[in-house]
């Protein structure tokens, strides 16, 4: 066993509401291997601008996000890592910010660097659109028939 951590994935929300959290079926997740469990797999976030980190096995919880699953288990190939993280409340100002998922060896091991996950850009849908939808929808079907 290497220890050399795989490239880590990223696999992104498949909603994001304004005013609203992204747990239950609307988590994101990051996922990906390490040869020894003394690796650690972090999330980074560029809500401050750069890349910062926001969630980590030990930080699972700020005010913007929280990693509400940590199903990471010791394999026969050494150590998987896989978090289900979530925000507490999407706001606008996050729309087109990123994440990112990345693994770092465990310390010590020589020649081994932190491997990164693609980024995945967050993509805010503003809260009224549902309540706007289904005016033009109801819209719609008033206007129809007088045609």
């Amino acid at each position: 066993m290497s220890g050399l951590p795989d490239i880590p994935t990223l696999t992104m929300s498949r909603q994001i509401i304004e005013n609203q959290g992204t747990w239950g079926d609307r988590a994101f997740i990051c996922e990906g291997e390490a040869g020894s469990p003394l690796a650690r797999m972090v999330i980074e976030s560029t809500f401050g601008g750069d890349f910062q980190l926001i969630l980590t096995k030990e930080t699972n919880n700020t005010e913007i996000a929280w990693i509400n699953v940590d199903a990471s288990d010791e394999t026969s190939c050494g150590y998987n890592f896989k978090y289900e993280f979530a925000l507490h409340k999407a706001e606008l100002s996050m729309n087109l910010k990123r994440f990112r998922c990345v693994i770092h060896p465990a310390d010590g091991l020589l020649d081994a660097e932190s491997t990164v996950s693609e980024e995945g850009v967050i993509k805010v849908v503003p809260g009224n659109i549902h309540t706007c939808l289904m005016l033009n929808s109801y819209l719609n079907q008033l206007i129809m028939p007088l045609f």
